[in-house]
Formats: C-alpha cells, structure tokens, sequence
C-alpha cells in the first residue's frame, strides 16, 4: 500500500507539472521505488548521487528545484519505508541534534528583523528543507550494519566522482590550458575548463566534496581486510587525488593537507601513504599536463604568496562588507536574506560573501555563531569521549579519521558560503551524529517512538 500510494502521487506530479525533468524523475522514482522500500539505504546513495551542483531543473517562481532537492525527497521517502517496515515511527532527536535544531529555530525567527520577508522566507525554508539531509541520514544509519553500509556507499560514489574527473581533467582541462598564456605574478581566471569540475558546476564544490570524500576512502582503506580492495581503494585515493589537484582549490588542498597532517599524528603511515601518492599525483599531473597545464599549476601555487588583494580580491571586499553587517546588528543579526540584499548597496562586488563565519555572523549575529560552535563542539566532544574510552580499535579508527577532518571542513568554511544548505556539509556531520548515536547508548539517547 506505500509503495502503491507514492507511486500515486508520482502519477498526479507528473500530471499537474509536466516539465520533461520532473517526468523523467518520477519515471526513475516510479521504478526505484519498490528497491527502496525492500532497501532503504538505498536512500543514502540517492542523496550523494545528487550533491554535484548540475544546476536547476525546474525554476517556479523565486523556487528553483535542483536533484539534491529530488534526492532529500528520496531520503524521506526512505525514512518512512523503514518506519513501515519496523511497524514504528522513531523519531530519533539526541543530544548533538539540539544544536542544529535551534540554528534552524533562529533562522526563522530571524524574520521577525529580516529586510525583505519573502526573501528572508525563502532561505529559512531552503535551510529547513537542507536540514532534512541531515536527519534522514541519522534516521537510516541506525547501527553498525547500516554504519558500514554508508561507508561503502559514500566510498564508490566517492570513486565515481574520481573517475569522471580524472576524464574530464585529461580530455578537458589539459586541452583547455593550451588556450591560456599564464603571466607571473597575476592570478588568471581559469574558469571551469580548465580548473576541473566535471559535473559540478563550481570547481571549489568539487574540491570541497573530494577534500572529505578521500578522508572516508582512507577510513574504508582501514576497515578493509581484503588485499584486493585495499589496492583498489590506494588507487581511488590517488585517482582523487589527482582530481582535487586539477580543480585549482587552494583551500581545499590545506584543508586536505591538514587533515592528513592531523591523522599522521596517530597513523604515520597513512601520513608517508598520503604524501606518496600526492607526489606520484603531482608528478603524474605535470607530465600529462605538460605545457600550458602545469604552467597553470605552478602559477596556481605561486599565487599563495601573493598579496589578499590579487589572489582573493572580490572576496577580501565582500568579507569587509560583511564586517560593516555584523558591527550593525553583532547579537541578533540583520535577518536571514541580508547579505543578498544589502552588501551590493554597500559596495560589496558579490551577493554572498563567500565565507562562512561572515556569513552567519552578518546574518545571524554572535547567537547563530554561538549555536553553531556548540554543534561543533558537542561532535567532537562525542568523538573525543569515545575516543578515551573505547576497547575497539575500529571505533577508535573511525574517531582518528572523523576528528582529522573536521578541522579541514571548519577551514574551507571560511572561503565557502555554505549558509546550512550545502549538502556534503550536512552529509558529514549526520555521518558523525550516526556514528555517535551507534557507539554512545544511555538512557537519556534513546529515541521517541511513536
């Protein structure tokens, strides 16, 4: 009867919004359905298939439907199949959810002062609905089998990101170079073709997403007992590698780059492992990119010396904007929407201000900032408690691996608007949140049944 009911409403979607995107959703949802109800995993794989930024498929209005919109449906859906399976609605709110709980609260009630309600509205509810990500995860991954599950999942989509940009770097990027002359001591704009993106429409996403998708691969490296899979997974990391290095993204490689350094600490050989095969990927970079390509590389890398007002010009501008918001209003903010709407008046040359913190800061004030510390902290509180106590080597794995991240994600949030929406962002900390729920059972954890 649930699988007949939302294959029903797919029939009375297609039937009121009869654009080709939502036809052929519904049509893949239509068959996906009865595998999602006999696994609702599957849900989880559905969610990261559709992370890449591919664009809008449906525009309604100031409402643009994007897949990742489509794939948070798909992980609701998931969530109440298991519900039905179980013959129980669990609604599983613990400890470090609370936080996240009370930012999505304060969005809203930031529209009390927001400068513009019905854009101020619309990005509380793009933020509640991105929230969904968050807790259709924790709802799926509700023990050790699924836990592993998850991993293996984000492991192969991880590698099918790898192998479509190692393609796209080899057949678009390096031709894309031969187009540009590389000046010393200036930061050209290379764009999308030559920084490597493949699906992604912005190079730093796909950075973003590979700087945590390889941490996991190294997780799932070290749970593997197989030779086989272990060299199948070194050569992943290295194929991603690559990848991340083509996109350019200054941020993403020191954020990569620290959470290797941090995981050393208590695992050298991963550290010596990681620097190998990032100089057998550089190496491998500059003899296939010979020419333009690694001219570009180095001058990418140069770029690091230079002065704020070259390598980071609009954003240096923006950020200052965003300061000038803050002073404003520094305990409540100036609403949710604020920056889109005032940094332009205020000379800022971009509408978002590309920099988390400011983001929240300007928008949300020293309240929004404090919400989101506490989320942070009572992850790695959690990680670090069982860390301390654990027997299992495996949960200590996963803690090493989960805590050197963690700073990377904290790091590259300062040169990303991620504004509660981005969806690997919220991937990664329900991962965490799972994780926690698995390995710290009390009394005061147990989930709401109804």
């Amino acid at each position: 009867m649930a699988i007949l009911l939302v294959q029903a409403v797919l029939g009375i979607t297609v039937v009121l919004i009869a654009a080709p995107s939502i036809v052929l959703f519904s049509i893949g949802l239509f068959v996906l359905i009865p595998l999602l109800y006999a696994w609702p995993m599957l849900a989880f794989a559905v969610i990261l298939m559709t992370v890449p930024s591919f664009g809008t498929l449906l525009q309604l209005g100031k409402l643009d439907l994007r897949p990742n919109d489509l794939g948070i449906i798909v992980g609701v859906i998931g969530v109440a199949f298991l519900w039905i399976r179980e013959r129980s609605i669990k609604i599983d709110i613990r400890g470090p959810d609370v936080p996240l709980l009370l930012i999505v609260g304060w969005v809203f009630l930031s529209l009390f002062w927001a400068p513009n309600l019905s854009l101020g509205t619309f990005q509380a509810v793009k933020v509640l609905f991105a929230a969904l990500i968050y807790f259709a995860m924790v709802h799926l991954i509700k023990d050790e089998k699924t836990l592993h599950q998850a991993l293996v999942i984000w492991f192969l989509v991880s590698v099918f990101w790898g192998l479509i940009g190692t393609y796209t770097f080899y057949f678009t990027s390096i031709p894309a170079a031969e187009k540009h002359t590389i000046i010393p001591g200036t930061l050209p704009h290379l764009g999308k073709t030559v920084r490597a993106s493949s699906i992604f429409l912005d190079p730093n996403d796909y950075a973003f997403v590979l700087s945590i998708s390889i941490m996991i691969s190294v997780l799932f490296f070290f749970r593997s007992t197989s030779s086989g899979t272990r060299a199948f997974a070194v050569i992943s990391i290295m194929m991603m590698l690559v990848v991340i290095i083509g996109t350019f993204s200054r941020k993403s490689w020191i954020g990569l780059a620290l959470s290797v350094s941090l995981l050393g600490m208590k695992k050298r050989k991963v550290f010596l492992t990681v620097i190998i095969l990032s100089i057998v990927s550089v190496g491998f970079i500059m003899w296939a990119g010979a020419g333009k390509f690694a001219d570009a590389l180095t001058n990418r890398v140069a770029s690091f010396f230079l002065a704020p007002e070259i390598s980071i010009t609009e954003r240096a501008l923006a950020w200052a904007v965003a300061k000038k918001l803050f002073v404003a209003q520094p305990v409540l903010g100036n609403g949710a929407g604020s920056f889109f709407l005032l940094a332009p008046k205020m000379g800022s040359p971009l509408n978002i201000p590309h920099n988390f913190y400011w983001f929240i800061l300007s928008e949300f004030g020293l309240v929004g900032i404090s919400l989101f510390a506490i989320f942070v902290l009572n992850m790695c509180a959690g990680l670090l408690r069982i860390l301390t106590r654990a027997v299992d080597p495996e949960q200590r794995l996963y803690c090493v691996v989960l805590l050197a991240t963690i700073p990377s994600v904290l790091f590259q949030s300062a040169f990303k608007t991620i504004g509660f929406t981005e969806p690997i962002f919220l991937i990664f900390w329900a991962f965490i949140a799972a994780f926690l729920r698995i390995h710290t059972p009390s009394v005061a954890n147990r989930p709401t049944s109804a």
